[in-house]
């Protein structure tokens, strides 16, 4: 029996299409993806109260399995927004998103951005851009992952990294290597592992 999951990022055509091209490379045979572009509803504005009826609205009839929610918790100085209460700010954020959709949605909270996956494998960026980066820290402990590659690459021969690159190197980069080295609560490794068993994806 065929699954049908869609997908919804903060901007479908960087961070949805990209995780696409990841999880299509362990995809089970039976299931599609689906980026769901929700329009005029990018980053921060997915936090607006009136996301949750139009995305429940546009979601009628359509007949997803499951829906992959991605957010960036995105770091911050302020000292009033605590990462354990933006964590679970986030975390409410999403329980009511999933209650409103039928109870199908799987949250990812990707700490920082999307870009410290990418950073899991350094050996394929520097395929990629032609650079000399090293990276030599958990790429789950970058605050800036956006930032750091923005810089790593400005001199690149194949241009400076910028957020609609996402798609081409996650066709490039390794999903061991994310799976292997973004671990911990809020990880790929936790969020791979749930669509595991979900029967969405399947690795040994």
């Amino acid at each position: 029996m065929s699954k049908k999951i869609g997908i919804i990022g903060e901007h479908p055509n960087n961070d949805s299409d990209a995780m696409i091209e990841l999880l299509r490379k362990y995809r089970i045979e039976n299931v599609t993806f689906e980026v769901i572009d929700v329009k005029n509803f990018r980053g921060s504005l997915m936090d607006s109260p009136t996301f949750n009826g139009i995305l429940e609205n546009q979601l009628r009839g359509e007949n997803f399995d499951f829906v992959i929610v991605l957010r960036d918790l995105d770091f911050t100085k302020e000292k009033e927004k605590r990462e354990k209460e933006r964590i679970s700010a986030k975390e409410k954020w999403f329980a009511k998103v999933s209650n409103d959709i039928g109870g199908i949605g799987i949250f990812f909270l990707i700490i920082y951005e999307l870009e410290a996956l990418m950073l899991c494998d350094v050996a394929a960026l520097n395929l990629f851009f032609q650079t000399e980066i090293i990276f030599e820290k958990l790429p789950i402990k970058e605050k800036n992952p956006k930032h750091f590659l923005q810089e790593a690459t400005k001199q690149a021969r194949n241009g400076r990294y910028e957020p609609k690159d996402a798609k081409e190197i996650f066709k490039k980069i390794s999903f061991e290597k994310i799976y292997q080295n973004h671990v911990g609560k809020h990880s790929f490794k936790a969020f791979a592992d749930e669509l595991k068993g979900h029967e969405i994806i399947d690795f040994s």
